[in-house]
């Protein structure tokens, strides 16, 4: 029993204490379990903060990942260029190198992908090339030695040496893919076909193009928006390699040096440096990447 002194004591304390804070801590006594609850939880969200604001950031890249690869893909279009060779570079590289050209006029960004992607392709004495050359393993061979070879001619500055190695190799491939050994050009059509892509010289890619790719998508459910961004990423693919065999005059120097490839085999065109060069190895790993989405679209 306790005494009467300690539970007079008590109940004086009791009453000290005001009704308010009194009635808190009834509330906090009652409720402990779910408070101490409580606290382990938050305890647990500081924990997890950091990654699901990672999940948020990663949700909304998901969802811009397609707007942001068409600016992309017509951005480099419009100096030439695809940005499909681009295997190696880091994706704030690639963003830094994109925010500096998505507003810039045509020739701007011709200029600049001329100089910027030759500097990629020499990096750590050319690692980078032979990186992508080094993935052509679709045909293995006589023409991997072309390619292995071409690759040591650009290294050692032997432009001339890679660039009419490379030229007729595109044709090369497709003929071989396709089996059109025929006179004209009944290989291009035939893929152009399978791809479901018509060709128009008078039609390439433009920045009024760029925006109504981008309203296109922006109107798709977000996996559609995924499989726009392939499909115009091919075709602007297959717009590079098609563009090779424009036909011109042969006297027309702006045609002969442009890396065509009949300007180069009939011995017109001036065009055997640096740029050439990289140029016609980008073109011929543009046409490996054609090569499997024609053979998934054929079943070969």
């Amino acid at each position: 029993m306790i005494p009467d002194d300690i539970r007079r004591a008590v109940e004086a304390a009791n009453r000290a204490v005001p009704p308010g804070v009194r009635h808190a801590l009834e509330i906090a006594n009652r409720y402990a379990p779910q408070i101490e609850a409580a606290n382990h939880a938050l305890s647990h969200w500081r924990q997890i903060e950091p990654q699901v604001q990672r999940l948020a950031e990663e949700f909304c890249r998901i969802e811009e990942g397609p707007r942001h690869a068409i600016i992309r893909t017509f951005t480099f279009a419009r100096g030439g260029w695809h940005e499909a060779s681009l295997m190696e570079m880091t994706v704030s590289e690639f963003r830094t190198l994109l925010n500096d050209l998505v507003d810039k006029p045509d020739a701007k960004v011709k200029e600049e992908l001329d100089h910027r992607i030759p500097a990629y392709f020499s990096r750590n004495d050319y690692e980078v090339l032979w990186d992508m050359v080094d993935r052509w393993d679709l045909y293995p061979g006589w023409r991997r030695a072309v390619f292995e070879e071409a690759f040591w001619a650009h290294k050692n500055e032997k432009y001339i040496l890679s660039v009419c190695a490379l030229a007729p190799q595109i044709e090369g491939l497709l003929r071989q893919e396709t089996g059109e050994y025929g006179r004209g050009n009944a290989w291009l059509h035939k893929v152009n076909d399978a791809l479901e892509f018509e060709y128009d010289a008078t039609n390439p890619p433009t920045s009024t193009g760029l925006e109504e790719a981008v309203d296109e998508i922006l109107n798709r459910d977000l996996w559609e928006r995924y499989d726009t961004v392939e499909q115009v990423s091919l075709e602007h693919a297959l717009f590079r390699v098609n563009e090779l065999y424009n036909n011109g005059k042969f006297s027309d120097p702006e045609f002969v040096n442009s890396t065509n490839r009949h300007a180069i085999l009939h011995g017109v065109s001036e065009n055997f440096g640096e740029l050439a060069s990289i140029k016609l190895f980008c073109a011929v790993q543009l046409v490996h990447e054609i090569v499997i989405v024609y053979r998934e679209a054929t079943g070969a």
